[in-house]
């Protein structure tokens, strides 16, 4: 269950609140009427915590299987990878003194 609230009244009666939101309600805090804040215990919290870095792992996960389909075959090693861009850069620059 969730509440507005003006910042004012969460100001002055925040000791209730806070026993409010321990007992699980949620308390969304107001400016002229704007939302600006949300008071919720710390089980939920964490909760949504959670969630949040399970949802990042599984689209990290997606973008790496993406990732795998795109490269079609084993990565290169990084040393012959080097080591080619080494000679193509002497070539280009031999091929330029002649």
């Amino acid at each position: 269950m969730e509440k507005k609230l003006a910042a004012t009244e969460v100001r002055v009666r925040f000791g209730e609140i806070l026993k409010r939101v321990s007992q699980g309600e949620k308390i969304i805090v107001e400016r002229a009427g704007t939302p600006l804040a949300v008071i919720l215990s710390i089980e939920e919290f964490r909760r949504l915590q959670t969630q949040d870095k399970e949802g990042s792992r599984k689209e990290q996960l997606h973008k790496i299987k993406a990732l795998r389909k795109n490269l079609k075959g084993p990565v290169p090693d990084a040393v012959e990878l080097i080591d080619q861009s080494r000679k193509e850069r002497e070539n280009a620059l031999l091929s330029g003194l002649r």
